[in-house]
């Protein structure tokens, strides 16, 4: 996740930069995929810890 979270970074620089749409579908595309996996990692650790509780 960080490695994916500084290429988000990267893009997001690149496309500010240029601001051209090549790199906006980029940095979104790449977003997308953040976004999912963050959601996976982050559901799968709470579904372990109530697991672990109970």
């Amino acid at each position: 996740l960080h490695k994916m979270k500084s290429h988000k970074r990267q893009l997001e620089r690149l496309y500010r930069k240029t601001g051209l749409t090549v790199h906006l579908h980029a940095y979104t595309g790449h977003l997308h995929l953040y976004r999912t996996a963050l959601n996976s990692v982050r559901s799968s650790f709470y579904s372990n810890l109530i697991h672990s509780g109970s």
